[in-house]
């Protein structure tokens, strides 16, 4: 990887209202529209992370403004459909950061696949399924792949219609993308140099030594970081830490709340979409969502969008 001729971006794509990714389904089109996006403008997709409410990729391109205008497009049109809901569903303003040094892009890289950690999502980057993590190392580190997953002729396709033109891709049984079809694994390998060393990197603790090699080799730059990496974080550094070192309590995830709202409630109620409720009924539902689940205020109104 040569760092002095290429440029690594780092894009952090959020929610302009309540969540990005309600279900599963949600999830896998989001990441299948990464992959149409990155072949469509001919970017190299390093990592990437899809959450709830945000979206981390690590890139390089030269036509990355173009790339992000395809993906939130194409998502929008989608979710909009979906849902019944109208307007923008991601941010209007991107975080958009060029990432330069070995050791930023490599804590970069880390960063985005134990972001699920940092989040309380799962206890090991390796449990998290709506990431590139699978994608690296795969003949090393079989604990968690199968002969199948990298068997192309196995695959069954899937075509998407993006900007009036269609494509066709590989995809697993659940209708994702084959990782290999548009994560370059080959790259992040050299970067890490050993299957070893990019275990270590999954587990270690972000602290000071990250940003202390960082800045050895770079001193005027800002290090990637727990405090620099989330534009918009949804707790705080020290509780991101907490869960790196270990101190876990599994959430109720945002999907599973949805899942009881617009599968059991909603269709009870004999209402199609959440985009569908009044005022009063997002209030009542608010409420109910928090009792029945123990969860914050902030975490049922974004699973309402109210």
């Amino acid at each position: 990887m040569n760092e002095a001729s290429e440029k690594i971006y780092h894009i952090v794509i959020s929610s302009e209202r309540g969540l990005l990714c309600r279900d599963d389904q949600d999830y896998t089109r989001f990441e299948n529209y990464i992959a149409f996006s990155v072949l469509r403008d001919s970017c190299t997709l390093l990592a990437h992370s899809v959450m709830s409410t945000h979206v981390h990729i690590a890139i390089v391109g030269t036509s990355l403004k173009s790339f992000i205008k395809r993906l939130k497009k194409s998502y929008t049109t989608y979710y909009n459909a979906k849902y019944s809901t109208k307007g923008p569903v991601c941010t209007r303003n991107t975080y958009f950061r060029e990432v330069s040094g070995w050791h930023a892009i490599k804590a970069l890289i880390s960063y985005i696949l134990r972001n699920p950690l940092h989040h309380g999502i799962t206890e090991t980057p390796f449990q998290y399924a709506h990431s590139s993590i699978r994608a690296y190392f795969r003949k090393e580190l079989r604990l968690w792949t199968s002969e199948k997953e990298d068997s192309v002729s196995t695959a069954q396709y899937i075509c998407m219609r993006t900007d009036g033109s269609t494509s066709r891709l590989p995809a697993d049984e659940n209708g994702r993308v084959l990782l290999n079809q548009f994560v370059n694994s080959g790259r992040v390998e050299y970067l890490y140099r050993s299957a070893r060393s990019f275990l270590h990197s999954m587990i270690r603790w972000n602290t000071e030594d990250w940003n202390r090699e960082q800045q050895k080799e770079n001193p005027a730059a800002e290090p990637i970081d727990l405090r620099t990496s989330e534009p918009m974080p949804g707790m705080t550094v020290e509780q991101m830490r907490s869960y790196e070192k270990g101190v876990f309590r599994l959430p109720v995830r945002d999907s599973e709340i949805c899942r009881h709202l617009d599968k059991e409630i909603l269709l009870q109620m004999g209402i199609r979409s959440f985009a569908w409720l009044n005022p009063a009924q997002r209030r009542e539902l608010s409420t109910y969502l928090q009792r029945h689940f123990h969860i914050s205020q902030e975490q049922a109104s974004r699973c309402l969008e109210a």
